[in-house]
């Protein structure tokens, strides 16, 4: 089994520099939501805060990773600074804690959440180099773990691109993302079968729900026909053969937006 490559390390993972050499399942997500804010991120022209909810979930990784000191001090807004509750959550985080508990409490979980932390590889697939880091990377059990806190476990939530109500775990991705994950991981360690892939979900509820999910190898398979379907113009975009189309929606398409015509109301 190789190593991952020199160049890669805690510290540039998620560094303009890296972002540039590899495809990423998070930037392949982005050129489908919007080509054009994705170049802009990429030559730094734009940059989103993280949301409210993204730092949760930022929260609950950093607790379970055993790297809380270096959230803190990296998002030191989240935390009280005075009194009794020094150092504590602030009051719309502290659900965040009853999170991690609910994790950490639930043996099955703990099994599941067994192995390296933060384990990133890089692989070729697709046509071009890819970066992965995964949550939980235990080969010897044979399974690659992702966290994800969510709002509600069974909740349908609306899919933009399937133009449908779906499960969040389809309408952001993950199917996709934990398909990219054991891919890569099968090419980067030279192993003939696919590691099993599986997302532990927690919820944000007042008393979280939590579950562990996972996909079957014809899902796998679908999913991955898919990315190699869309990779040629990603890659030919990336590389500026082709200039990036605008959605129209997001936060940078409406930074930069101009008017140009009157629209009808009927359009709305």
């Amino acid at each position: 089994m190789s190593i991952p490559e020199e160049f890669l390390n805690a510290d540039n993972y998620y560094s303009p520099e890296s972002d540039w050499l590899y495809m990423s399942n998070s930037q392949y997500k982005s050129f489908l939501q919007c080509e054009a804010a994705t170049m802009a991120r990429l030559n730094g022209e734009w940059k989103e805060e993280p949301s409210e909810a993204l730092l949760v979930g930022s929260y609950v990784h950093a607790a379970i990773e055993g790297t809380l000191d270096a959230f803190k001090a990296e998002h030191p807004e989240l935390f009280s600074t005075r009194g009794e509750t020094k150092g504590q959550l602030l009051a719309k985080y502290k659900q965040a804690d009853v999170m991690v508990s609910t994790l950490q409490n639930d043996d099955f979980i703990q099994t599941i959440m067994s192995g390296l932390k933060e384990f990133p590889i890089t692989a070729e697939f697709a046509g071009t180099t890819w970066k992965a880091k995964f949550d939980i990377y235990n080969p010897n059990k044979g399974f690659i773990s992702d966290v994800k806190t969510v709002k509600n476990i069974y909740e349908k939530v609306w899919d933009a691109t399937e133009n449908r109500y779906t499960s969040w775990f389809q309408a952001y991705g993950y199917s996709r993302q934990l398909a990219i994950y054991t891919e890569l991981e099968r090419i980067w360690s030279g192993r003939d079968k696919r590691l099993k892939p599986l997302v532990i979900a927690v919820s944000k509820e007042e008393i979280p729900d939590k579950a562990v999910i996972g996909m079957d190898e014809e899902s796998i398979r679908l999913e991955l026909e898919i990315v190699e379907e869309n990779m040629d113009h990603i890659l030919a975009v990336k590389n500026g053969f082709f200039p990036p189309e605008r959605c129209g929606k997001c936060g940078y398409c409406r930074s930069t937006k101009k008017i140009t015509k009157i629209i009808d109301y009927l359009e709305l």
